[in-house]
């Protein structure tokens, strides 16, 4: 069986106890070894809380739902829009009620509409905060 470098192997499921879990490891330069993972080694921290590796949750302030994959990276697996859920994919747009497009992207969300919207804010820097004139209106 061969493994990438820092891949984590999931031996055993459990949804008591800790999985039994393995990667492979460079000792020193030129050689690797395969030792057994936590939790805590393969898990990911997102706001100060910590997530095991694999689990997923939503973030309502953010308006996603996240997952913890591998070398400790928290993805966007999905946006929350008002209860409904819209999975991350760029080439798919989606038609909201007040004529504008939104689409649902890993990294960003994007709205496309004719005309701006008087309850839209204009963010002069990127932020994953949801302007509170939008909470209001899409129910967050």
């Amino acid at each position: 069986m061969s493994m990438q470098l820092n891949k984590v192997t999931v031996l055993s499921y459990s949804e008591n106890k800790d999985r039994e879990m393995e990667r492979c490891v460079e000792t020193e330069p030129g050689h690797v070894a395969v030792v057994k993972a936590t939790e805590e080694d393969v898990g990911c921290n997102y706001k100060n809380q910590f997530h095991k590796y694999l689990s997923s949750w939503e973030d309502h302030e953010m308006g996603a739902g996240l997952i913890c994959l591998e070398f400790n990276k928290v993805m966007k697996n999905y946006c929350l829009v008002n209860g409904k859920k819209y999975y991350a994919d760029h080439q798919h747009e989606h038609k909201l009620s007040n004529g504008c497009t939104f689409i649902c992207h890993d990294q960003k969300n994007i709205y496309k509409c004719p005309d701006q919207l008087k309850f839209m804010e204009v963010m002069k820097t990127v932020t994953t905060r949801i302007p509170t004139t939008l909470k209001a209106k899409f129910g967050f």
